[in-house]
């Protein structure tokens, strides 16, 4: 089950912006950013399907700005710096941690303590 669809992503997130993830990739790229946020969330979204219901907006919205992350920079994971020819790039690494944090921080999702 993916945490988002195609039409969240086109009718909630992007809001009439232009879509960065192709159609044919989607599934695949919102696939990959679940790994993130199953990660990041201690699998709680995944072992306990009501979060999904409790926090819809909060995931969907992560794993569509994860996923066009992923997509826009495939291949540059964990790259601190990167020079070819006269050109170069700095690289963030945790920017798929920041994202999940930004979405989804005051859900509880990321809690791994003890609610005593």
């Amino acid at each position: 089950m993916l945490y988002t669809s195609e039409l969240f992503y086109v009718d909630e997130f992007l809001r009439g912006k232009q879509r960065k993830l192709p159609p044919e990739d989607f599934e695949f790229w919102v696939m990959q950013a679940q790994g993130y946020v199953d990660e990041y969330t201690f699998n709680s979204i995944k072992n306990n399907p009501d979060n999904l219901l409790n926090y819809k907006e909060e995931i969907e919205r992560c794993a569509c700005e994860l996923a066009e992350y992923l997509y826009e920079n495939e291949g540059y994971k964990n790259k601190k710096s990167e020079t070819i020819s006269d050109r170069s790039a700095a690289y963030k690494i945790g920017v798929e941690y920041y994202i999940c944090q930004n979405n989804l921080l005051m859900t509880g999702l990321m809690y791994r303590g003890s609610n005593r």
